[in-house]
């Protein structure tokens, strides 16, 4: 994390290099360098990649947005935040490769610019991948002025140094080979198809995939007489956007679900110190592996709220849902890194919307189901996503172990919290181990 003296001096940089960067380029574009604009440039060399004129109006979302994260990033209070560590001066370096990659590309080098469109994918590729855009638990400010410019530049550079290859192939008189453009073209398509869906899988980042639809759009229009490359462009916006939906899906099927309250008392680079009150889960016991454990529990739990009960009484679906082993042996803090919990079976609960007290609950059917008060109590939060596994679980608890070791944190048990519904793409499944603090430690 930069001190204050060097947070201030990182702070100008990026002010500086924005707005050269911005006033370069209102210049390329409209009072052209070395007589030219940009586009005219580019209708020097045309390629089959090259979308259509009206998709590069982006440019304007984009220094709206890297206008945005300037001006975030410049105020006092976000001088030694975590985010400009990250950052550091790859942002400044950016700028400098925009702006060396304009001259290049009005003084008529496509070549020589395609290495100066590298190192601006580069850096942008570095800045998204410190950042941890789509996995980190920033603020929601913070992925709005931080998070969003970047993705939205990202996506859009994913795409220009295609074009920038094109024309630098063009320039030098190679028109595709034996295979001819038009495939090349094709080839190039789901190449850019399969890199944005591993991005959305990997990161869910909405933006991004909307920024890859947006040019292929621009392809469409351009190429409306190539019906094959017509094809492939729809098909790719059309695989995006089904997984864009998939994602939606994620986001939605959570907002309004009930979660413990609980106050944060101190936060480290791994895990969080919270205290909870007082909750009221159902819980059952189960046996087997991690995954059936939770899938027979989650299914008798989900049978309770549903209406299995004595009052046949809907009751609102809250996350998380809990799962902790019965384990043989207790947790030793002096060997984390071998220690692994041989489960004899689980208890899955369910935390109880925060109305209800154990006597107003509806009693259960499924005599196997427990009403109990879980007392307030200080724990240690180890968040991670994806699909859980037995190997994964063990990985994830093997670590958190370690770290609180490492703190001298002592801990009575531990349980893993799952926040999303089955059909959530992986890499939105929120998970928490939570491990309870000793009293007194």
């Amino acid at each position: 994390m930069p001190n204050s003296k060097n947070g201030a001096l990182l702070q100008v940089a990026n002010i500086i290099a924005f707005f050269a960067t911005f006033i370069v380029n209102l210049l390329a574009s409209f009072s052209g360098l070395n007589g030219r604009a940009t586009g005219q440039i580019s209708d020097l060399f045309p390629a089959l990649f090259t979308p259509a004129g009206y998709v590069f109006s982006i440019w304007t979302i984009i220094y709206t947005l890297l206008l945005i994260f300037t001006m975030y990033q410049a105020l006092p209070r976000n001088r030694d935040r975590g985010f400009m560590a990250d950052i550091g001066y790859l942002f400044v370096l950016n700028c400098i490769a925009n702006i060396t990659w304009l001259f290049l590309w009005h003084w008529l080098y496509p070549a020589i610019s395609v290495i100066l469109m590298f190192i601006l994918l580069g850096t942008l590729i570095a800045i998204y991948l410190k950042l941890n855009i789509g996995r980190s638990e920033a603020s929601r400010n913070e992925k709005l002025a931080v998070h969003l410019p970047f993705s939205v530049y990202l996506g859009w550079i994913t795409v220009a140094p295609v074009a920038n290859v094109s024309a630098a192939l063009i320039s030098l008189g190679w028109n595709g080979g034996s295979l001819g453009p038009v495939i090349w073209t094709n080839i190039v398509l789901v190449i850019a198809l399969i890199i944005t869906i591993a991005v959305l899988v990997t990161r869910a980042d909405v933006a991004f995939g909307l920024v890859l639809i947006w040019a292929l759009s621009g392809i469409v229009v351009k190429n409306s007489g190539e019906p094959s490359i017509v094809f492939t462009s729809e098909a790719a916006m059309v695989i995006i956007a089904l997984v864009l939906i998939w994602i939606a899906y994620g986001i939605l099927s959570t907002r309004g679900v009930e979660k413990p309250k609980y106050n944060v008392i101190r936060k480290t680079k791994g895990y969080e110190i919270r205290q909870y009150g007082d909750m009221v889960a159902a819980e059952i016991e189960t046996s087997g592996d991690l995954g059936s454990s939770l899938r027979s529990g989650f299914n008798a739990l989900a049978n309770y709220i549903f209406g299995n009960n004595s009052r046949r009484e809907s009751i609102a679906m809250t996350s998380p849902v809990s799962i902790e082993e019965r384990a043989s042996e207790k947790i030793s803090m002096t060997a984390p890194v071998m220690q692994e919990l041989k489960g004899k079976g689980s208890v899955v609960s369910f935390i109880m919307p925060s109305k209800y007290t154990v006597e107003s609950l509806p009693v259960p059917n499924n005599s196997a189901i427990r009403i109990r008060v879980i007392k307030a109590r200080k724990v240690a939060a180890w968040v991670f996503w994806g699909r859980v596994t037995d190997s994964k679980f063990g990985i994830m608890q093997n670590a958190f172990v370690k770290a609180l070791g490492a703190d001298g944190i002592e801990i009575s048990g531990m349980l893993l919290a799952q926040y999303n519904p089955p059909f959530t793409l992986p890499s939105m499944r929120r998970n928490e181990l939570l491990a309870e603090i000793k009293q007194g430690a």
